[in-house]
């Protein structure tokens, strides 16, 4: 029997033990730097974006539909406003009607396109001439209004511009279209191509006082005269005197009774047997606030009257057309700063109201309706309050008009703020934190 006297085995445990006390203590601290790794990257990483709901919001009627008193009989009429775009007429207003002297307002312009005054300036004087006295006399004649035109007199291009307007002087008309383009011819080629640059397509002038039957227009573009009328310093200073004074003539009243009274500012009287009696006025009315009360604000109405039956009821007639749109244009709030538009929600449950970043409101002549889309709402997270996270645009249609603009758009806000959930959120909730 054979003894072996060798040791134990006891040092290859040994070895085996160190590597599995080694490859714990590896694996533990790739566990903890794995740890720590997700720590450092769940705390730093963005947090995910809240989730928006926006209320609806339906059409809101807006104002009362306009119901203007028109003429009855033969007259027709049109109105509008002088920052407005719509006209609205008279059923029987359509067509081509004669406009006698309104034609007058043309003149004035045109020869203001071809010797601009500057505001305050009176421009050259021009002498009345013994020409002057026969054309004068022509016109007499056929029944035609007249200022007188003593020789050796000259009035400036603004007396001569007042003249003509406020007294519907035809001479005077006359003269002018002649001193600024040498003679009719000239005159009324330019005045073709100033009313289609001027988008007056449906007007025919055929001479410069409105005598001849062939000048004739329609409302809409009478209208529009009128806004041009208005927007010449001289034009619209002359139109609006009740009563002027002119070198060597004296004092001349406006053909306009209207004039001066009751916010009436213009602008040109007309009668030929075919036109009848004919008036293109403006009138400055109080803007009415969101309680309905008058304030220091106006708006101005242009109207058209054609075809009454004599000065009074030319005179009653655009008075009662014009007294039927008064509290028509008015300021109206559709929505107020702070007023819940939905709810902004964090993933991790917190919620803050989505608010009006500000006042929305309108000025609106008539009626419309208001019309609510929202953009998108987006928002990464944390959020501060205040934060804009879209847009509520308002459209207005069916409208008789807003005057301000057609649409609006009104901040989305949020109205607190929506703070980190922390640390124990971001660790706990690794797919909504990394996808």
């Amino acid at each position: 029997m054979t003894i072996d006297d060798s040791p134990p085995l006891v040092r290859p445990r040994k070895r085996i033990g160190r590597r599995r006390r080694l490859a714990t203590t590896i694996t533990v601290a790739a566990l903890l730097l794995g740890a720590g790794g997700y720590t450092v990257a769940s705390a730093t990483a963005p947090l995910p974006e809240a989730s928006a709901v926006v209320n609806t919001i339906g059409p809101s009627p807006i104002g009362a539909a306009l119901s203007p008193a028109w003429p009855a009989a033969d007259a027709v009429g049109a109105i509008s406003l002088l920052d407005n775009s719509d006209v609205f007429m008279s059923s029987d207003a359509g067509g081509l009607h004669t406009i006698a002297s309104i034609t007058k307002v043309v003149t004035a312009l045109m020869v203001l396109d071809a010797h601009p005054l500057s505001a305050g300036e009176s421009g050259p004087t021009i002498p009345f001439t013994t020409q002057d006295q026969a054309a004068t006399a022509q016109i007499i004649a056929v029944g035609g209004t007249t200022l007188d035109v003593p020789i050796g007199v000259a009035l400036s291009e603004r007396e001569l511009i007042s003249g003509m307007l406020v007294a519907s002087a035809n001479n005077y008309a006359e003269k002018l279209a002649l001193w600024a383009y040498g003679d009719i011819d000239s005159y009324l080629s330019a005045t073709r191509a100033w009313l289609d640059a001027n988008g007056l397509t449906e007007m025919t002038i055929v001479d410069s006082n409105g005598l001849e039957d062939g000048n004739v227009a329609m409302v809409e573009n009478l209208i529009q005269l009128g806004k041009l009328a208005l927007a010449n310093e001289v034009v619209a200073d002359a139109v609006s005197h009740d009563v002027i004074e002119l070198p060597s003539i004296g004092e001349v009243k406006n053909t306009n009774p209207l004039i001066g009274d009751d916010g009436f500012t213009g602008i040109k009287t007309g009668y030929t047997v075919a036109a009848g009696y004919c008036l293109l006025f403006a009138r400055e009315m109080p803007v009415l606030d969101e309680t309905g009360t008058a304030g220091e604000e106006t708006a101005t109405v242009i109207g058209v009257v054609l075809g009454a039956d004599s000065v009074a009821e030319r005179g009653e007639l655009s008075r009662v057309l014009a007294d039927s749109v008064l509290g028509t244009v008015h300021q109206e709030s559709i929505l107020e700063a702070g007023t819940q538009l939905g709810t902004l929600e964090a993933p991790w449950g917190d919620l803050t109201p989505l608010v009006a970043a500000e006042d929305v409101s309108v000025r609106v002549w008539g009626s419309a309706t208001a019309e609510w889309t929202a953009s998108p709402v987006t928002q990464t997270t944390p959020v501060v309050a205040g934060s804009a996270v879209g847009q509520l645009t308002v459209s207005f249609v069916d409208a008789e008009t807003p005057t301000d603009a057609s649409s609006q758009s009104v901040d989305i806000v949020t109205d607190t703020e929506l703070t980190d959930p922390g640390l124990w959120w971001r660790l706990t909730h690794p797919s909504l934190m990394f996808g």
